[in-house]
C-alpha cells in the first residue's frame, strides 16, 4: 500500500449485496456498527429461511423452529462469521436455496424455482465455497426430494419433462452465476486459482475429535458438533430404523419420506467424512477420491467449508424422524425429548463459541 487508492482497485464478488446492508450501517453508525447489522440480518434471514422449509416437512411449528435454530447455534456459523469469512454470511442461501427447490419439485411453484435461482446466483458472489457445495449438492437435493413427489412416475417420460419445465429458472441462474463469476475475474486481473496439494489441504483439515471436544484448537475447533445435537441425530436415525424394519406392508406413500430419510443420512455421513479431507477415515479416501472425479474439488484448501450443507441436512434429521414417531405409537413418548436435546446442543454451542473482542493499544 503506497498511500495511491488507484493502484490498490481490485473489484471483487466476495460479499457482494451483503455490503448494501454493511454500507447503511457504515453511514448510520460506524464499521463496526456496519458488520454487525450485516451479521445479524444474515443471521435471522438463516433462520426465517430454516423455518419456512421445516414447515414444508411439520405442520408443529415448535419442532420446525427448533430443528431451524441448529443452522444459527452450530459454532461452524459463528467461526466464519466471527472469522469474518464470507461463508458465514453465504450459509444464508443454502436453506432459501433448498426451501425454493422443494416448492419447485413438489409444489411446481414457479416462484419456488426463481427464489432457488437467486440463491445460487446470490451464492456466486458473497463466497465462492458455498456456491460451490450448492451447485455440487444441487443434484443429490433433487433427486432427494423427487422421492417424496406423489405425482412423479419414474419410468414416465412426461414426469421428467414437467420437472425440467419446473426447474428452468434454476439452470438459467446457475448460468448467469457463472458468467457474473468470469466477469469479475476479468475486471480483477484474477488469474484461475491452482489446485492444492493434499499436504496443503492436511495443513488446514481438522480431525475427527473436533466434533466433540471443546477445547480443540486450529482446524479441529471449526467443527464442533457436541454430545446434545449428536445425540438427537442418532436417536432420529434409531426412530427412523426401528420404523423401517417394522413388519407391516407400506404403501408407496409411507416408503417415500423413509427412503428420503435413507438419502439424507447417508449424504450427512458424507459430509461429516469429507470435512475432514485427508484425515477423514481410511485416510481420507472419500476425499481423495472426489478430488480425482471432481477436479474442482482440488481448490479446495479448507475441507470443512462443506460444513456450508451441515445445517440443512441436520434440519431434515431432526423434523422427520419426530413426525415418524408420532405416527407410531410405540415411539411417541420420545417426542417428548427433541427439546431438552436441543438445550443441551445450545448450551454446548455456546461454551464452544466465543464472541469476545481482543483490545490492541493504538499506540
Amino acid at each position: 500500500n503506497t498511500g495511491d487508492d488507484r493502484e490498490r482497485f481490485n473489484p471483487e464478488s466476495y460479499f457482494f449485496f451483503f455490503f448494501l446492508l454493511f454500507s447503511i450501517g457504515d453511514f448510520s453508525g460506524n464499521q463496526a456498527f456496519g458488520w454487525n447489522l450485516t451479521d445479524f440480518v444474515s443471521l435471522w434471514l438463516t433462520l426465517f429461511f430454516s423455518w419456512l422449509l421445516a414447515l414444508r416437512f411439520t405442520r408443529r411449528k415448535a419442532l420446525a423452529l427448533g430443528a431451524a435454530m441448529i443452522s444459527i447455534v452450530l459454532p461452524y456459523r459463528w467461526a466464519q462469521m466471527l472469522g469474518g469469512s464470507p461463508t458465514g454470511l453465504g450459509m444464508m442461501l443454502v436453506p432459501m436455496l433448498l426451501y425454493g427447490l422443494d416448492l419447485a419439485i413438489r409444489e411446481k411453484q414457479a416462484f419456488g424455482a426463481w427464489l432457488a435461482g437467486l440463491a445460487i446466483l446470490f451464492a456466486a458472489w458473497p463466497d465462492t465455497h458455498v456456491f460451490f457445495f450448492s451447485c455440487l449438492s444441487l443434484p443429490f437435493w433433487t433427486l432427494a426430494l423427487v422421492v417424496l413427489c406423489d405425482d412423479f412416475r419414474w419410468f414416465r417420460l412426461s414426469s421428467y419433462v414437467a420437472m425440467i419445465r419446473a426447474l428452468w429458472p434454476i439452470a438459467l441462474m446457475a448460468v448467469l452465476a457463472f458468467a457474473t463469476g468470469n466477469l469479475f475475474s476479468a475486471l480483477s486481473g484474477q488469474q484461475v486459482m491452482k489446485a492444492r496439494g493434499v499436504h496443503d489441504t492436511t495443513l488446514f483439515a481438522g480431525t475427527w475429535n473436533g466434533f466433540f471436544d471443546l477445547h480443540a484448537t486450529g482446524p479441529s475447533s471449526h467443527i464442533y458438533l457436541g454430545y446434545g445435537l449428536v445425540a438427537w441425530v442418532a436417536m432420529s436415525a434409531l426412530v427412523w430404523l426401528a420404523v423401517a424394519l417394522q413388519g407391516k406392508k407400506r404403501d408407496a406413500s409411507e416408503r417415500r419420506p423413509l427412503l428420503f430419510l435413507f438419502l439424507i443420512l447417508s449424504f450427512t455421513g458424507l459430509v461429516l467424512c469429507l470435512s475432514l479431507g485427508p484425515r477423514g477415515p481410511l485416510h481420507g479416501v472419500a476425499f481423495l477420491t472426489i478430488r480425482q472425479w471432481i477436479p474442482p474439488y482440488r481448490m479446495i484448501r479448507q475441507a470443512a467449508k462443506i460444513f456450508c450443507l451441515l445445517p440443512a441436512c441436520l434440519l431434515f434429521l431432526t423434523v422427520l424422524p419426530w413426525e415418524l414417531a408420532l405416527k407410531t405409537s410405540r415411539f411417541r413418548f420420545l417426542y417428548k425429548l427433541w427439546p431438552v436435546l436441543l438445550l443441551a446442543f445450545i448450551v454446548e454451542s455456546r461454551m464452544r463459541t466465543d464472541a469476545s473482542l481482543t483490545s490492541l493499544d493504538r499506540d
